[in-house]
């Protein structure tokens, strides 16, 4: 049985899944703890993605908050690519708690 998810859905899944795909083909030659840290970024990237995606579909953000969102998305895909997976997890999780803070209401 087919699932049928909106357009925004299925295009933040493939974007998400691609990224996922790409971190973790970087990750296959470290060792077992740096492929888990890879797979928590393209993870939790996959997440506030998604999250984004649905926000500007449903328009209940501001477009200035959708973009710091991104922003913040780049600057945590960074941080993971150097390593610094703490500080990248950190991010993902302001970025999650921006954007549920900023919804209109």
């Amino acid at each position: 049985m087919l699932t049928i998810f909106p357009p925004f859905a299925r295009l933040a899944v493939t974007l998400g899944m691609t990224f996922l795909a790409i971190i973790t083909a970087g990750c296959t030659r470290a060792n077992a703890v740096k492929q888990k840290d890879c797979t928590e970024c393209a993870l939790r990237d996959v997440q506030v993605l998604i999250m984004i995606e649905f926000h500007g579909e449903a328009e209940n953000v501001s477009s200035d908050k959708l973009s710091d969102a991104f922003f913040g998305l780049m600057q945590a895909r960074a941080s993971c690519a150097a390593g610094r997976v703490n500080e990248a997890l950190e991010i993902y999780d302001g970025v999650a708690v921006a954007l549920a803070q900023a919804v209109k209401k």
